[in-house]
């Protein structure tokens, strides 16, 4: 049977099963394909993040988005949102990279001017 022939049938990422004494078909686990399952389907190849760059995983993607923008496929413009003036007490806002602060979870960054206020929007006193 030609599945028991190869040490790793379908290489090793799908099932094989035998059609006949010489023919054989794989069914490739998700996100690959080809006779024998050896090519990773590139899901960037689609261009799913409209504001940022693709990194093509197994059976998916993620996007890095350029400044400004935020969600998964790099859809939401958040540029508006210092436009809006969130921060207080003369404090400026800038957007951060990737569309997400580290240290807020947030679009966006205040940055406090006045020494004794803080927070994350400058509502804080010391």
């Amino acid at each position: 049977m030609p599945c028991e022939n190869f040490t790793t049938p379908c290489s090793g990422i799908g099932t094989c099963y035998d059609l006949s004494e010489t023919d054989y078909l794989c069914v490739c686990n998700a996100g690959y394909n080809g006779i024998d399952c050896d090519v990773d389907i590139n899901e960037c190849d689609s261009n799913p993040c409209f504001h940022g760059n693709c990194t093509d995983e197994v059976n998916g993607f993620s996007c890095v988005c350029d400044d400004g923008y935020e969600g998964v496929q790099c859809q939401t413009d958040c540029h508006s949102v210092c436009e809006d003036d969130p921060c207080f007490n003369n404090a400026t806002c800038s957007l951060c990279d990737g569309g997400v602060c580290n240290e807020t979870g947030l679009p966006f960054k205040c940055n406090c001017t006045e020494e004794d206020i803080y927070g994350v929007i400058c509502t804080d006193r010391e």
